[in-house]
């Protein structure tokens, strides 16, 4: 009974979000649904959907969702949460840093760009030469 309900009034409710701009809702909705392409269409339109409070954020929520099926829109997602938890600095910030580049790694290789892979580490040790807590970081990892 709740599903066909739901599959009457989804219309509706999708138009009225987009209306809305509550592209965050919707992503979350998409997510929920498997719709791993409208996820990433909605998640672009979200305003800080980089930004959490004690739990994932929706773009890594999408990312992990799209590495399988869509692992380059997964690898932008990842590197854009990178940047900005470098930029952020902090040894936390870095850790999860870390983290998301170790998620990185396989979907690299899996698109048969190792060469990417370790440009994008150099750089990111290059750049960060003077950052001592997240080279230990990227150590620790083994990156």
């Amino acid at each position: 009974m709740a599903c066909r309900r739901w599959e009457q009034v989804r219309p509706t409710l999708l138009a009225h979000l987009t209306k809305a701009k509550d592209y965050a809702l919707l992503t979350e909705i998409y997510l929920l649904e498997k719709e791993i392409d409208a996820a990433l269409e909605s998640v672009e339109k979200v305003k800080y959907a980089w930004y959490a409070w004690g739990h994932e954020t929706l773009s890594i929520q999408v990312a992990k969702a799209a590495e399988q099926d869509r692992p380059e829109a997964a690898l932008r997602i990842y590197q854009t949460t990178v940047d900005k938890l470098i930029a952020a600095r902090g040894r936390d910030n870095y850790k999860t840093a870390t983290h998301y580049l170790k998620r990185m790694r396989p979907l690299h290789q899996r698109l048969d760009q190792t060469k990417a892979w370790q440009t994008l580490i150099a750089r990111i040790r290059e750049k960060n030469g003077a950052l001592r807590a997240l080279k230990e970081e990227l150590d620790k990892a083994g990156l």
